[in-house]
């Protein structure tokens, strides 16, 4: 690193804690990160958008309510230590496309246009 210090760039990244005790882990941690930003959680407003984004990419359909519960969702998952954000929110959806597809396959019969619609009861379960 020293002798490119110049034209190196080395960016490191993770939860606020856990970074803090890898950079006291090593004297010469300290010296060489010496900027540090912070980014702010995701607000459950955020993550909802999030969401929002992934079902239209998706192309798929979902009622307002469906959103309304996630966004109480995101609320809970926020209180959580160590928040993942938007790995949560991703993790989120793919839950609610494996629950939708579990219904969809209990009906034996799959009507036209069924797999592009969401509804409430395809979220996934969120722990308060």
């Amino acid at each position: 690193m020293e002798d490119d210090r110049a034209r190196l760039i080395v960016i490191v990244a993770g939860y606020t804690n856990e970074m803090n005790r890898f950079i006291e882990s090593n004297p010469g941690l300290k010296s060489r990160f010496t900027k540090t930003i912070h980014f702010p959680d995701y607000t459950p407003q955020e993550m909802r958008e999030i969401f929002e984004s992934l079902v239209r990419e998706n192309q798929l359909n979902a009622p307002h309510e469906l959103f309304e519960v996630s966004q109480k969702d995101f609320a809970a998952l926020s209180n959580k230590p160590n928040p993942g954000n938007a790995r949560d929110v991703r993790s989120y959806f793919e839950k609610t496309l494996e629950k939708q597809a579990l219904r969809v396959m209990a009906d034996e019969v799959i009507e036209p246009g069924e797999l592009e619609n969401l509804v409430v009861a395809d979220l996934p379960v969120v722990a308060p």
